[in-house]
């Protein structure tokens, strides 16, 4: 019998201290991780706001698309992405939607690994948003990405989420409700929300690198709870 093996927090959690999920995925947890889902959204839409009439790359001809600056347009085409997916993982976890929402949460790691690599080089989010099919094989890659990251990201915990919900796989039998394998929900929900601790604080610390901070609305930062918590 193959086992349900989601990645644990201690194997998730790339900071020293990885909080835990109150038990049972309660509503006020449930309403933290939505509320980082919409945040994302409303911090893509500010970025992609500005980067479009911001910046010099219109005035010196240095975009094709007419863009004030493509490495913000291009940084906030990342977050949108991840804000889509992230809105659409919970409303579909919700819904007991288990294994499209774990598709959802696989792409969503490759955001995270992009938003990691625009922070850590200014120029990386300008090259992505200008790249051809082949130079996002070569440079954008997760694979690539990683290689980068110096151990930052784990690459067997992107492929046992592949293995739940990339291509189809018999392991998909722990999120669908047919089978005596089906894994706790709340698991699901607890994996969840590690990756949306985990790609809030790196895109913050993106954000911070970048010099990009006046572009986030007042207060936003300060107004969302934590979707993980000490205790039950």
């Amino acid at each position: 019998m193959i086992k349900p093996s989601f990645p644990t927090i201690e194997e998730d959690a790339d900071h020293d201290q990885a909080p835990v999920l109150m038990s049972g995925a309660s509503g006020s947890a449930r309403e933290s991780i939505a509320q980082i889902a919409a945040a994302l959204e409303t911090v893509a839409t500010h970025l992609a706001t500005g980067g479009m009439l911001l910046g010099a790359d219109r005035v010196y001809g240095r975009t094709q698309w007419g863009y004030g600056d493509d490495r913000v347009v291009g940084f906030a085409v990342a977050v949108e992405i991840a804000g889509a997916l992230a809105v659409d993982a919970v409303n579909l976890l919700g819904l007991d939607r288990r294994y499209s929402a774990a598709a959802l949460i696989r792409q969503l790691i490759e955001c995270e690994y992009l938003v990691w690599s625009f922070g850590s080089d200014p120029e990386e989010a300008r090259r992505w948003l200008n790249a051809d099919a082949q130079e996002l094989r070569s440079i954008f890659s997760p694979s690539r990405i990683r290689q980068r990251s110096a151990g930052r990201f784990d690459p067997e915990e992107y492929q046992r989420h592949c293995g739940l919900g990339g291509h189809p796989s018999a392991a998909a039998r722990s999120l669908l409700r047919a089978h005596s394998l089906e894994a706790p929900v709340e698991e699901q929900w607890t994996d969840l929300s590690s990756h949306f601790d985990r790609l809030w604080r790196t895109l913050l610390e993106a954000v911070q690198t970048l010099g990009l901070a006046a572009y986030l609305p007042a207060g936003l930062v300060a107004s969302i709870k934590q979707p993980l918590v000490g205790g039950a």
